[in-house]
């Protein structure tokens, strides 16, 4: 709840993108009471194009795709990482790859 209490507060995002990525968060964590609370304060600020859970997956599937190749490229082209640290990293990626497979299918 920090990092949304940040966001609610941040000064360089206008509403649309907030509530964004408030609809966002609440898809991305699939608490079906979460998300309708979520979506019924949405829909006083967003677009109507915005509400859709389609656009939020794909705001979302495209930064988990970008944070993955990221995290894939850090772990697999530097020798100096910690096999711990791999696993770890290993371990995200999977977690991430579950995570795109339950939201693809609103896409």
């Amino acid at each position: 709840s920090l990092n949304l209490g940040s966001l609610a507060s941040e000064t360089v995002l206008n509403d649309q993108q907030k509530w964004g990525c408030f609809l966002a968060s609440a898809h991305a964590i699939g608490v079906a009471p979460v998300v309708k609370a979520i979506e019924a304060a949405a829909a006083h600020v967003l677009s109507p194009e915005a509400m859709t859970t389609e656009t939020a997956a794909k705001l979302m599937v495209e930064g988990t795709n970008m944070g993955l190749v990221q995290l894939h490229q850090l772990l697999n082209h530097n020798t100096n990482i910690p096999d711990e640290l791999k696993a770890q990293g290993d371990k995200i990626i999977a977690h991430e790859k579950q995570y795109l497979d339950r939201i693809t299918p609103y896409l």
